[in-house]
């Protein structure tokens, strides 16, 4: 739900004026509207219709108060003649009515998704209302308004009824982003375990955490001239600061050990992050198996605790990346280890297989607990790898 490459949020008064000095016209992806919907149960439906249409194809931006030009029968054309803006509205109390209209009439319900954002008109005096709706991988949506019961999608001549194939296909998509998801993870690891990531990446026992967008892993967004800002999130797991890099797969805060990276947050270009990590397994410290190994998995959960609730804050608030994402926990080269607990005393059963590749969970909140719920569960698993019950839900130390 982008306008000019800016999320709706962002969206200035220069950028309406811009849109009218281009004569940009509607499209796949925006929409004009004069006045907002009134009481009516046609205009109701209209506006359900106009909303889900973005959701079940690419998101867009809904502009009120623009004003489309019309053709020798008086019928609108799409193309933008002025943004007038709105006049005698309340904004509060308008955006509460939207909410309820889109809570009421659409199923599955958009839940918090949908944003609002109102800006000054070009001209001054009025205001204008933004309304913008992401993609929404918890559809297809249809109106339930008035038991309407149909389907929409969007063109670039605006929207239209899917028929009976295009529905069938809608609802088999969630599971194809699912294995899309879990194809490129799969890549990934080779790709970085064959070395062809970089000669100075250290693959000693490495750990990766994935935080995918499910439906977006062949879309992209806009990395330029936001460098400074994107690092900052970009913080390797288990490390507090990271040096920073553009490259070919989009933007990399590293942190390196002995000229070698040890360490960090790749964000991708679709919008997606990998965590990384490694020594992971270390030698035993205790007297009675000395040439044993122990895999530091309580630094790894102590890691993804903090990593993945960050990731999911910096993916829908900083780049507009909406759920479902798809988390993903790996870790190569445990083969022998035993995951220490209670003091230093190692126990449990050694781990029978060289990696634990978790399958992905998806979320489709982004609230920190949440998150956490969704971590410790694959958590359970690596701890169940090693002959115990379930990870400690005390975040250790």
């Amino acid at each position: 739900m982008r306008l000019r490459g800016k999320i709706v949020d962002q969206i200035a008064t220069e950028d309406l004026v811009s849109l009218v000095e281009n004569g940009v016209p509607e499209s796949r992806i925006l929409d004009y509207k004069l006045q907002l919907p009134g009481a009516k149960s046609a205009e109701k439906k209209e506006f359900l219709a106009d909303v889900i249409s973005f959701a079940n194809t690419a998101g867009g931006v809904i502009v009120f108060g623009a004003l489309e030009r019309k053709d020798a029968a008086a019928v609108n054309t799409g193309e933008l003649e002025a943004i007038p803006g709105l006049s005698d509205w309340n904004d509060d109390a308008e955006r509460l009515r939207l909410t309820s209209m889109l809570n009421d009439g659409i199923s599955p319900a958009l839940g918090g998704s949908v944003r609002f954002h109102t800006v000054g008109a070009p001209g001054g005096g009025s205001s204008v209302l933004l309304l913008g709706v992401p993609q929404s991988f918890a559809g297809p949506h249809m109106i339930s308004f008035e038991k309407s019961n149909r389907f929409y999608r969007r063109a670039e001549s605006g929207k239209y009824l899917p028929d009976v194939q295009e529905i069938r296909q809608m609802f088999n998509e969630q599971g194809q982003w699912s294995q899309a998801a879990e194809l490129f993870r799969e890549k990934r690891l080779a790709r970085v375990g064959s070395g062809s990531v970089g000669e100075l990446l250290d693959t000693h026992s490495p750990l990766f955490f994935h935080i995918l967008p499910l439906g977006r892993l062949d879309g992209a967004i806009s990395l330029s001239g936001r460098y400074e800002e994107l690092l900052r999130h970009l913080y390797p797991p288990g490390i507090s600061g990271a040096n920073g890099r553009y490259n070919v797969d989009g933007i990399m805060g590293f942190h390196q050990r002995s000229q070698l990276i040890s360490a960090y947050t790749q964000l991708f270009r679709f919008g997606g992050l990998e965590g990384y990590d490694t020594e992971n397994v270390r030698p035993l410290s205790n007297s009675f198996d000395a040439d044993g190994t122990k895999f530091e998995a309580h630094h790894m959960l102590r890691s993804a605790i903090d990593w993945f609730p960050k990731g999911v804050e910096f993916l829908s608030n900083r780049l507009d990346v909406v759920p479902p994402y798809a988390l993903g926990v790996a870790v190569k080269g445990v083969r022998g280890s035993i995951i220490p607990v209670k003091h230093g005393w190692d126990q449990g059963a050694a781990i029978d297989v060289d990696d634990i590749v978790l399958p992905l969970t998806v979320i489709h909140e982004t609230n920190a607990d949440t998150v956490r719920d969704a971590v410790w569960s694959l958590f359970d698993v690596v701890w169940q790898s090693a002959g115990l019950s379930v990870a400690p839900r005390k975040v250790p130390q």
